[in-house]
């Protein structure tokens, strides 16, 4: 048994369904102890001995601690009986609370395994409102702000996407409008009757400390960046009561607006559900989840989607000096470089773990094109784009303990039609500050489909994840059930 000091300690989490209950009781009991790291077995659906014998060799292998929710009482003997001939502290997070409910009702618990996770109407309206809420980010499809519950308006850096995740967990579909000095507010919201319309706000500083963090740790600070500047994000924010106001006086509501303050990052991501994907599935055959070095939601929701359980850590890499250091490549082998540069950055940390970096390249031609830091900057890389074909470069690697067990990268090739001024004006209208999230200005699955005459190349490639080669290698390696 390790040593109730140690930095590290192993703890085991046996579930009969996904294992949500546990991950969070035991997430919760050990923030309390700052100095205690969890190294976490989850075993999510064991139902029968022979997925509990695989359980019970894994925790001889590496005691600790064991928590679990479990209702077969033969399961549960087995698992009790192991950690007893262990010495290994052992505890059914579930079992006294069904003790408490049984005395005070009178009444037994059905055993029905999984009984929360029931398909019903509020599940539904869940999934309705993640699925808004998720085309609704940052000021997307501005034109369908009516159908919202919850409109968030604020500048960045004040919580309006995990605000928004948070209340469409809870089944309430939001939202959210960014706001920047010299770009207008979308003319919707200005005519919206039906929406709770809130304004989210903290002072100058605040908002300037979380992006020079922000800033530091992408190595990407400039003294004379706008980003940072306190003038222009108290500018930022004297448009919140005109935009509020504005709205209100549509909808006739008293719509409040809130001082994120100290909480505008830490206070809203504690509420954050769980990590999409994190939940293990039927098709899913190791021990433990993927880890995904990159910070992109869209490389998150692809991996989500097919079933594919993750943990997300984002590497702190410099990829300016990488690519400096290899010297002059062509754009697909930058896009290679960085996932496999990606992926042994976070794998340092995660010794035994499969560890997933991406990163993709836009070229026209040996042009290759970064994210625009302003809408000046990108309709000056759509208008070169304009009636041109460019290559988008997807590459994705797998690391284990430094060792690249799979990389490969993908190219898929896109026409955009010639573009007038007027589409462009009027396309930079409705995409708003989505066009600064993506290089080239666009975002192919939303707006950006309008730009283009023809699309050559793999959907996920294009999304930026070579999924399918992924998939392969993880069915491969045993990972996934042939």
């Amino acid at each position: 048994m390790p040593h109730r000091n140690a930095s590290f300690f192993h703890l085991h989490l046996v579930s009969d369904s996904t294992g949500e209950t546990l991950i969070t009781v035991a997430r919760a009991a050990c923030a309390q102890y700052i100095n205690a790291a969890p190294v976490e077995h989850v075993y999510p659906a064991v139902r029968t001995s022979k997925q509990l014998d695989r359980v019970l060799n894994e925790i001889e292998a590496s005691p600790g601690m064991i928590l679990y929710t479990l209702l077969d009482e033969s399961l549960i003997e087995r698992l009790e009986g192991k950690c007893r001939e262990l010495s290994l502290p052992c505890l059914s997070v579930l079992g006294p609370v069904l003790g408490l409910f049984r005395s005070y009702l009178g009444a037994e618990s059905t055993h029905k395994v999984g009984a929360q996770h029931i398909l019903n109407a509020e599940y539904f309206k869940r999934i309705d409102a993640l699925n808004y809420t998720m085309m609704h980010d940052d000021g997307q499809l501005a034109d369908d702000l009516e159908n919202a519950d919850v409109i968030l308006v604020g500048v960045s850096r004040t919580s309006k996407t995990p605000t928004s995740i948070y209340l469409a967990n809870r089944g309430v579909k939001t939202a959210n409008i960014p706001l920047v000095p010299g770009m207008p507010t979308p003319a919707a919201l200005e005519a919206i009757r039906r929406p709770l319309v809130v304004g989210l706000f903290a002072s100058p500083e605040r908002i300037v400390q979380i992006r020079q963090n922000r800033l530091l740790g992408l190595n990407a600070h400039r003294d004379d960046d706008q980003y940072i500047d306190r003038q222009a994000v108290a500018e930022g924010n004297r448009l919140l009561a005109p935009a509020v106001r504005q709205a209100r006086m549509a909808s006739d509501r008293r719509d409040p607006a809130l001082d994120r303050g100290d909480r505008c990052r830490d206070h809203v991501a504690a509420r954050r559900p769980p990590p999409a994907g994190r939940g293990m599935t039927a098709l899913w055959r190791a021990a433990q989840p993927l880890v995904l070095a990159s910070r992109s939601a869209s490389r998150r929701t692809m991996l989500a989607v097919a079933g594919l359980p993750i943990e997300v850590s984002v590497p702190d890499l410099d990829e300016r000096a990488v690519e400096a250091a290899a010297g002059p490549l062509e754009p697909a082998k930058v896009a290679m470089l960085l996932a496999r540069e990606k992926a042994k950055a976070i794998a340092r940390d995660k010794p035994g773990r499969l560890v997933i970096g991406a990163d993709q390249t836009l070229a026209l031609g040996l042009r290759r094109f970064d994210k625009p830091p302003n809408a000046q900057a990108a309709r000056a890389q759509l208008e070169a784009l304009s009636d041109n074909t460019h290559q988008l470069h997807s590459a994705v690697a797998v690391v284990r303990d430094q060792e690249v067990l799979l990389d490969v990268v993908d190219t898929a090739s896109l026409t955009m039609r010639p573009l007038s001024d007027t589409f462009l004006d009027a396309y930079f209208a409705a995409a708003g500050p989505a066009v600064l999230q993506s290089v080239g200005g666009y975002q192919l699955e939303k707006l950006g489909i309008h730009l283009f005459a023809r699309i050559e190349g793999d959907h996920f490639t294009i999304l930026g994840l070579p999924l399918l080669a992924l998939i392969a290698f993880l069915r491969k390696a045993g990972c996934l059930v042939e």
